[in-house]
């Protein structure tokens, strides 16, 4: 009994001790970077616009056009999270799905023919590598006006 008593006590004063470590690699998790939960609306649409031009290739001109299309379509999102909140997740992905065909449209009055189809392409990408499958760059695209 008195050496399992103390094997207790040894393997209970390990717990305060992982109970730090635990609390204290939370901040490190949170702040991994790429954690879009972190930014705001304007970093989100600079990381996006970076992303585009990455991607699909566009000019100053056009990244200029597409700032506000994309900094209004981060409030309306984020005003459709806070009225569908966790609730009704199929109701919120269709009303997300309608937001986005229409910022595509407006994307569409900016970028050439050729842009939009690499564009429409790498979103879906996205949208695949979000959900599981197998995401990733797309090579560059469009002369960039």
């Amino acid at each position: 009994m008195n050496t399992t008593s103390r094997s207790i006590r040894r393997r209970l004063s390990a717990v305060p001790v992982l109970i730090l470590l635990f609390t204290l690699s939370i901040p490190a998790v949170l702040a991994q970077p790429g954690d879009r939960s972190q930014m705001d609306p304007p970093e989100r649409v600079e990381q996006m616009l970076a992303a585009i031009d990455e991607n699909v290739g566009i000019s100053d001109e056009q990244a200029e056009r597409l700032r506000p299309i994309f900094l209004e379509e981060a409030e309306k999102r984020l005003e459709l999270r806070e009225q569908f909140g966790r609730g009704d997740r199929e109701a919120r992905r269709a009303a997300m799905e309608i937001r986005q065909a229409e910022a595509n449209e407006r994307v569409g009055e900016v970028l050439s023919e050729e842009q939009m189809a690499t564009y429409l392409e790498w979103q879906e990408s996205r949208s695949q590598g979000r959900r599981g499958g197998r995401g990733g760059n797309r090579p560059r695209g469009g002369n960039g006006g």
